[in-house]
Order: C-alpha cells, then structure tokens, then sequence
C-alpha cells in the first residue's frame, strides 16, 4: 500500500510503544517474577558472569538464558532501573503490531489486518505483558514472527524453503526465551 499508510503504522506504533513505556519505572514489580529477572540481570552485570543468572545467591536455571541477555543488554545502554528492565517488553508489545498486520494481511485482507493490528495494543492482557519485565512479551513476538514465516513459505509459489528456516530460527529463539 502507499507510503501514507507506512507512515500511519509507524506513527501508531511509536504511540503505543509511548503508551507501553509511559511511567514504566514508577510502578513497583508486582508480577513475581518480574524480580526474577530484574535482580538477576542486575547480578550478571555485579558480578561480571553473563552465563549464570544468580538471584539470592542462587543459581537460577528455571529460564533460559536469552531474555536475561536482553535486559542486561538493556541495563547496559540505559542504565540499571526497572525501567530498563521493563523496556525489552514495551519494544516487543510495539513490534508486534506490524507482525499482526503483515501477517494478517497475508491471511486476510489490507482492512482486516488494520483492524488487527489497531485492537491489538488495546487488548489488556497484550497492553499489561508489555509493561512487565518477563519473558511473555519476547516469547509472544517470536511466536507471532514463526506464524509470519510459516505463512508466508506456505503461500510461496516459487517453492523456496527460506521462510520455513525463518520460521525454525524464531522457534528457536522462542524456546531460548521462555523454555519448555
């Protein structure tokens, strides 16, 4: 479609990522494993040992090891606050909207796909994952993106299999996140 469109959906977006980040810091962790996950990258970042997350002196393998990257990452560019920690999540809850929408387009048509991807920041659950510093929002984002690439290879008319690669990498990527 036109490039006023593009503008539209970039435009959207950075107001929803606006909206996922507004006042990120001054709410308190009340997800419990949101600490999980602050504490522990702030360790990896104490201790210098970015292999093994550590929270109260603990070794804590119950995750993967990609998200604390992320959030350490994040601390690293941003500084050490939740807000930082909280940010990995609002950058997922934002890119999932032109996910959404491309993938719905290939599903349906342009209208239904703008419809999508305009109710999907609004829906609560999406809105709150997107403001937690948990694996959720990451793990959403990558398993939208395999739906992406397996869609777009099953439609492929050429028969080339570079999509499904795609769709295995953000698979595995997924599990690197969240896990069995």
């Amino acid at each position: 479609h036109t490039t006023i469109e593009l503008i539209r959906l970039i435009s959207f977006m950075l107001l929803c990522f606006l909206a996922f980040t507004y006042n990120l810091s001054e709410v308190p962790p009340y997800h419990a494993d949101e600490n999980f996950y602050v504490t522990s990258s702030r360790n990896m970042i104490e201790s210098d040992d970015y292999i093994t997350p550590t929270y109260n002196g603990q070794k804590r393998f119950a995750k993967p090891i990609v998200f604390y990257w992320l959030v350490t990452s994040s601390y690293k560019i941003f500084g050490v606050n939740l807000f930082s920690a909280r940010l990995v999540s609002a950058f997922f809850g934002t890119l999932c909207i032109p996910l959404v929408f491309i993938t719905a387009c290939r599903l349906f048509d342009y209208k239904t796909a703008l419809i999508s991807a305009l109710l999907l920041p609004g829906c609560y659950l999406h809105f709150q994952i997107a403001r937690w510093a948990t694996t959720d929002m990451a793990l959403n984002f990558f398993i939208l993106s395999t739906f992406y690439f397996f869609i777009r290879g099953f439609q492929n008319k050429l028969n080339i299999n570079i999509s499904y690669y795609f769709a295995y990498i953000c698979m595995g990527i997924g599990f690197m996140i969240k896990g069995p």
